[in-house]
């Protein structure tokens, strides 16, 4: 008898060790807490991993309930259509937090005076608590069951490119003093990509749009566009929603408006009378997407702080690291490559911003480079003059010319133009001028014609028009009267369908040959030209244009317009259109 107690002893304990692959954690020493279900009146939806319910009176703190459902019970499992299929051994978070340790300090991207070292090594993202308020309908439920059956492995993506970044993003909210969950915001946004763009145009991790990104000071032109750039992007959105949230005084609502815009969403609270962003996502005033948007964002952010008991992968990627190096004058990063070792590839990477393969020519701009090369960098800046570093010249063709016929000419590859240059077609049109690699090391530049480029390819900010939706509208009839397209029009509101009062805004070309007589009265009577009354005000310590702006109930992007400003400064008196 004791011979076969020991057989069966170690029969099981072989089958617990070939739970645990090599390099993984084990869960020999965990033991399974019992699961509590309270009684919440919301009705289970039936998913192949585990679901969460809150209580809809939390808006504070709130704390996860784990439920048990049938996926947990064995029984149910046996008598299932997959008796033969066993399930993945499930990762204990506790256990991982003792060993994934990873050497990681996100101090070196922050001055002396911002200095932390929070949320990785302790794994705080994975967790059962919030810092922002949560409250579970049925649009969350929905899309907890969608990123987790469906889309899971879109979700199990997003994880995986958050690694690189969260940590980054927590510690820099945490010295705003903003709550450290709103760091999974780019999971509603962009899934953590750092290039990507939306149809409407919106660009990088925050999904800014050109005119709220030139608010916060990012910098879009023909050399870079620092929406894409993580760090800055990174902080824009922390003042933003800083911003946002001292004008609402509620996070769902200031989510909403990042969402939505600030007028839209006020304009909402003001016609319904309710500051209750969920009342308000039972009127038809808002979108769909607005009306999503917070309950998508709260189901994201508990996937992602609960993966592993989702059943995700807890990915095995290192945060992004880098050093830096100060750039004055134009350097061809081919060119850079080649000396340094550096693959061109990592350059770009960790430089989304970058537009070209030239750093730009009239601003001094902090290139990313690889831990480790700081030095030789260094060195190759030191030992060569600016001119052999840059090795390009300038053809501007007199006609609609492709690409392939300007390399023939200039013996290079009409790849390299086309990288070079941040082609999309390859057609250039006639005057515009194009960048030429030149590897002889004897071709001279003039800088100024590289920062003549930046104006001539600039594009001009879109202007818009505000409109009502009437009975017989339709895109195509709104587009002709206002010289525009539909899907201009569709993209630049984010909808697809009109309904009747319905506020939108019609995007114009900046030329007054394109806007009718009635366009022009429009404009006048919506207050959006600068022949508008206006307030004269003296900028205050802590003033910024999108404060103002909402202190005075008016677009921010006039009051940039009528003073030609980018930016305050304390003591400066600027115009501020009356409301």
């Amino acid at each position: 008898m004791k011979k076969i107690v020991m057989l069966l002893l170690s029969i099981s304990l072989l089958g617990c060790a070939g739970l645990s692959k090599p390099g993984s954690v084990s869960n020999q020493n965990t033991s399974t807490k019992p699961l509590e279900t309270k009684s919440f009146d919301i009705q289970n939806i039936k998913i192949s991993s585990p679901h969460y319910i809150y209580s809809p009176e939390i808006r504070t703190t709130a704390t996860v309930d784990l439920l048990n459902t049938e996926e947990n019970n064995p029984k149910v499992a046996v008598s299932s259509n997959k008796d033969n299929k066993q399930e993945k051994p499930k990762q204990d978070s506790v256990n991982l937090s003792k060993v994934y340790k990873p050497d990681f300090d996100t101090s070196f991207l922050f001055q002396d005076n911002k200095k932390l070292n929070l949320h990785y090594n302790t794994l705080d993202n994975i967790t059962e608590t919030f810092n922002v308020p949560v409250t579970i309908n049925d649009r969350v439920k929905k899309y907890i069951e969608r990123f987790t059956t469906t889309s899971r492995n879109t979700m199990q993506r997003w994880i995986n490119n958050s690694f690189k970044y969260l940590f980054y993003v927590k510690d820099l909210f945490q010295s705003y003093g903003l709550p450290t969950d709103l760091s999974y915001l780019p999971l509603a946004e962009s899934g953590f990509d750092p290039v990507v763009r939306s149809r409407a145009g919106a660009v990088g991790m925050w999904q800014f749009m050109e005119s709220t990104g030139r608010l916060y000071g990012l910098k879009i032109n023909y050399w870079v566009d620092e929406r894409k750039d993580f760090e800055k992007s990174t902080d824009a959105a922390a003042r933003h929603l800083k911003d946002l949230y001292e004008k609402f005084n509620d996070w769902s609502l200031a989510l909403a408006a990042y969402n939505a815009g600030a007028g839209r969403i006020q304009k909402a609270i003001d016609k319904f009378n309710t500051e209750d962003y969920f009342e308000l996502s039972s009127y038809k005033h808002l979108t769909e997407e607005t009306k999503d948007y917070v309950p998508k964002y709260t189901a994201l952010m508990i996937i992602h702080k609960n993966l592993m008991e989702y059943g995700f992968d807890y990915p095995d990627i290192q945060p992004i690291v880098y050093e830096k190096v100060k750039l004055d004058y134009p350097v061809n990063l081919y060119i850079l490559s080649k000396l340094t070792g550096i693959e061109l590839n990592n350059i770009m990477e960790l430089n989304p911003s970058l537009r070209r393969w030239i750093t730009p020519p009239s601003d001094t701009f902090e290139l990313k480079i690889p831990v480790g090369y700081k030095d030789k960098v260094l060195a190759v800046l030191n030992s060569y003059p600016p001119e052999e570093l840059l090795q390009v010249r300038i053809f501007t063709p007199a006609k609609k010319t492709r690409v392939v016929d300007i390399a023939k000419k200039f013996k290079t590859s009409p790849d390299r133009i086309m990288a070079m240059n941040g082609f999309k077609k390859p057609i250039v049109r006639a005057g515009f001028p194009v960048i030429i690699p030149s590897e002889n090391g004897n071709v001279v530049i003039d800088t100024k014609k590289l920062e003549n480029m930046t104006a001539i390819s600039d594009k001009p900010d879109i202007e818009t028009i505000s409109y009502k939706v009437k009975k017989g509208d339709t895109f195509a009839k709104i587009a002709n009267r206002y010289k525009t397209t539909a899907k201009a029009i569709q993209s630049h509101n984010r909808i697809t369908k009109l309904k009747v009062g319905m506020d939108i805004e019609i995007p114009i070309k900046n030329s007054s040959k394109t806007a009718s007589k009635s366009n022009i009265k429009q404009k006048t009577a919506k207050n959006t030209t600068t022949k508008q009354k206006y307030i004269t005000y003296k900028v205050q310590k802590g003033d910024t244009i999108y404060k103002l702006a909402s202190k005075y109930d008016t677009n921010p992007d006039l009051i940039i317009k009528l003073n030609n400003i980018k930016s305050l400064k304390q003591g400066q008196k600027i115009k501020i259109p009356k409301s």
